[in-house]
């Protein structure tokens, strides 16, 4: 074995010297500078990845995922550079440093409320960190690290006090840094033994950080520039600790967007967010399910896009003054009428302020018409089509093949206005029901009609004379000034470019608040909170059933657990009850209802405001859970009111009889079979359920009139009895208070709240998802049996759901259950 020269020996010698001296300057002398990573000084200070090195009570706070890396250069050439390489993430992190040798740490922490973090750090030499940070007030910081020997003894500790005094771009502090705890006995050992170091850190502008540290003696120094560049930036420092000089050069990236001067925007090209516009507008968050099976490639699963999210990032991009105008690529926009006419308020909104819209579809559908009639250009394939040609209302009805099948629909309506079982009872459209539709939907098409007009800058004239010559073909379209050309997909990305002679610049949709804004400050403004409680889908009794598509149940469980949780939320300050349904069980409608009077009344500890909020529908049990809200907020195209009541089945007896399936009993008690599904009920039974509808629609009165105000009871047979209004009918009728959407039923809870109009506040939803896997449920929409049946056929069996909420109760608060409005 060849000996080792002393040459060789002496270097290796310099090397474990210089590694020791690493570790040790690491975790304690070199803290002083405190330039190891990104903006680090202080105990009191760190919270970014240079809680790795200073305080790792500094993870325990939000700031995403960051990685650094840095070389210390000393000045001395004998000696060798220093790298130090770290990554952190909330809650974890881990540094790796040294030169020949490899010393590693690994750090975690969290929060503990109330301001208050914690961390603990162990390192590769048996070096135990634990520390805190504290932050009580915006500016304050008071954080304390002590380091542990294996054996757990105390060997050092720093402490540090920061202050802001005029917010986040001054901090000013100092740390107490102590070694060698064996030998304190005293305080003049303990002085003897600790460091007193003072800092300034200035952050002129955002993005540029310059900061200075200088022990009391002045021996140790440093200095430190900073430059960052949106999602990273550099470093550029410079220290002379205990006589010896360096300089530091770093770079570090982190996924949290910070706010700097220097991420330029390019002054002489355009900013273009692109949206693809293929969306289906629900309420609640869809819920994903656990895993996606599709069984037919052919067809597309639908996931619902939420409504409020995705208005308020169009309006973020409204506010923004980088953005120039919106690409769209248009496919469909799925949803009620409410849902679609909020949309389109929110790029009216876009438009307004000054901003464009390009449009491009390989063809624009009659809906697509509508929505975006006030974009500034509008493109489709040349052999495409612009399908306009208004709006048209079809109900399904299924007595002739009822009759085919020996099927019976047994029901009892409040009045022939209570039109839900129609479509089981008739093969056509009644007088009244044609006649209530008719009103109806006269106001819905003005609103169609109306909303062309404007976006066009036509006449109400025009517009109808427009309407009535669709569909058309392209070249038609462009004559009627519809659509502004055609364009081939690839001339289209080629179009958009340039505009006006000026380079593009486009972002994703996607992309936008994809990731989270870094909070320069120590301690947030805790915002108001308004809570927004959904209640979608038919009633029943039991749980709702979110989905990718959101609920098209309503479980008077879930639902009242929901608002209790909302009202007993000590953060939350007012309750915004955002209604979709078109009613179910009276039973769990007046279950739902009793939470409501809790929420406004009842429960004296935890009486918040409620304000209705009414979607594309609310009516009938949607009414009754909605009419002794605080307020009533409803859209003009809302379809509400049809208070009234029925009740009854849909009897197979007849069916079971011509397959051959017979029955028999042995009966005690007269109405012992009152609800056999092997008998038609009997004029007798009839009557009963006659009395069980007229007393819960006098129920249904009395609690409208307790409601709303300027309402008694012998007002209400005129709008009740079954009826349905469009929103801007219902106000004139007083069932609702304003004519909004659900922007404004936030301003109405914050104005009930005593919330100032213009301070912002923090939404928090209900009801919350419960985590659950069901292999069944996974395996729902595209990939059971429907998803290979034609969508044409489907539509006709969308009747099929309202069985289920028929069979719920015996007493029914229904609208009709599928209007389809082409």
């Amino acid at each position: 074995m060849p000996r080792t020269s002393p040459e060789r020996k002496e270097k290796m010698n310099l090397y474990k010297s210089l590694t020791k001296t690493a570790c040790f300057a690491l975790l304690t002398i070199s803290l002083v500078s405190g330039q190891l990573f990104w903006n680090g000084l202080s105990v009191a200070t760190s919270d970014n990845i240079d809680a790795l090195a200073l305080n790792p009570a500094g993870l325990g706070i939000a700031r995403g995922e960051q990685s650094a890396l840095q070389v210390r250069v000393p000045k001395n050439e004998n000696e060798d550079p220093i790298y130090f390489a770290g990554t952190r993430m909330d809650g974890f992190g881990y540094t790796l440093y040294g030169t020949n040798h490899l010393s590693y740490n690994l750090a975690l922490g969290g929060d503990l409320g109330g301001g208050l973090n914690f961390g603990y750090r162990w390192d590769s030499h048996k070096i135990n960190t634990l520390g805190f940070l504290y932050r009580p007030v915006s500016f304050g910081s008071l954080g304390i690290t002590g380091d542990f020997d294996k054996k757990l003894n105390l060997t050092g500790s720093r402490m540090g006090l920061a202050v802001r005094p005029f917010g986040y771009r001054l901090t000013l502090g100092a740390d107490v840094t102590t070694t060698d705890w064996s030998t304190i006995t005293d305080y003049d050992s303990f002085k003897a033994n600790s460091t007193l170091s003072g800092f300034i850190e200035l952050q002129p502008v955002d993005g540029i950080f310059c900061s200075f540290m200088s022990s009391e003696n002045g021996k140790d120094i440093s200095l430190n520039l900073g430059f960052d560049f949106n999602l990273g930036g550099i470093n550029i420092g410079g220290s002379s600790i205990a006589g010896r000089q360096s300089s530091e050069y770093g770079f570090y990236t982190h996924s949290q967007v910070l706010k700097s001067i220097l991420k330029t925007r390019d002054k002489k090209a355009l900013h273009y967010v692109r949206l693809q516009m293929s969306n289906m507008m629900i309420e609640e968050k869809p819920e994903k399910p656990f895993f996606n099976f599709n069984l037919n490639p052919l067809k597309k699963t639908v996931h619902g896009t939420q409504l409020r999210t995705w208005i308020e990032k169009l309006d973020k991009l409204t506010a923004d003054e980088n953005v120039d105008g919106l690409i769209i690529d248009y496919e469909y926009m799925g949803g009620g009428l409410g849902k679609l006419y909020e949309v389109r308020q929110a790029l009216e909104r876009f438009k307004a302020a000054g901003k464009k819209i390009i449009v491009y579809g390989k063809s624009v559908n009659n809906i697509g018409c509508y929505l975006l009639s006030m974009a500034d250009e509008i493109y489709v394939a040349p052999l495409g089509e612009v399908d306009l040609r208004g709006l048209n209302l079809e109900l399904n009805f299924y007595k002739g093949l009822m009759d085919k099948l020996d099927i019976v629909g047994e029901f009892e309506q409040i009045s022939p206005y209570k039109t839900a079982p129609d479509p089981f009872l008739r093969k056509e459209m009644s007088p009244e029901m044609r006649e209530n539709y008719g009103e109806v939907f006269d106001d819905l098409y003005e609103e169609f009609v109306n909303g062309i007009a404007s976006g066009h800058g036509w006449s109400t004239e025009k517009t109808n004379q427009v309407i009535d010559n669709g569909p058309y073909l392209p070249a038609a379209a462009i004559e009627a000034g519809l659509i502004t050309g055609t364009k081939f997909p690839d001339e289209f990305e080629s179009y958009i470019e340039k505009f006006d002679g000026r380079d593009v610049r486009i972002r994703d949709w996607d992309e936008i608040d994809r990731k989270e804004a870094y909070v320069n400050e120590w301690k947030t403004e805790v915002l108001p909170t308004i809570a927004i409680v959904y209640a979608v889908g038919g009633i029943v009794s039991g749980e709702s059933n979110p989905g990718p598509g959101g609920s098209t149940q309503m479980g008077d469980e879930t639902i009242t657990q929901a608002l209790k949780d909302a009202r007993e939320n000590e953060d939350v300050s007012a309750v915004v009850f955002r209604i979709d349904s078109g009613g179910g069980s009276a039973l769990a409608s007046d279950m739902i209802l009793r939470e409501v009077n809790n929420t406004t009344d009842l429960d004296t500890s935890n009486v918040k405001p409620l304000i209705a909020s009414m979607s594309d529908v609310a009516g009938s049990g949607g009414y009754w859970i909605a009419c002794q809200s605080d307020k009533i907020v409803a859209y003009p195209t809302t379809i509400t009111g049809s208070i009234g009541v029925l009740s009854g089945r849909i009897n197979y007896s007849g069916l079971l009889k011509k397959l051959g399936i017979t029955s028999d009993k042995i009966k005690y008690g007269k109405h012992s079979d009152f609800y056999s599904a092997n008998k038609l009920w009997s004029a007798e039974e009839k009557a009963i359920i006659r009395k069980g509808i007229i007393d819960t629609y006098e129920m249904f009165k009395e609690k409208v009139a307790a409601g709303r105000e300027g309402l008694e009871v012998e007002d209400l047979d005129p709008i009740a009895l079954g009826r349905i209004w469009s929103g801007t009918q219902a106000k004139d009728r007083k069932l609702i208070d304003e004519v909004g959407g659900l922007s404004r039923a936030i301003e109405l809870a914050k104005q009930a709240a005593g919330i100032p109009a213009e301070q912002e506040v923090n939404i928090v939803e209900y009801p919350k998802p419960k985590p659950k896997f069901s292999l069944l449920k996974s395996m729902s929409g595209n990939s059971r049996i429907s998803a290979y049946i034609p969508d044409e056929i489907m539509e006709q069996l969308e009747i099929l759901r309202i069985i289920p909420i028929i069979e719920d109760d015996e007493i029914q608060l229904l609208m009709p259950f599928t209007i389809k409005v082409k």
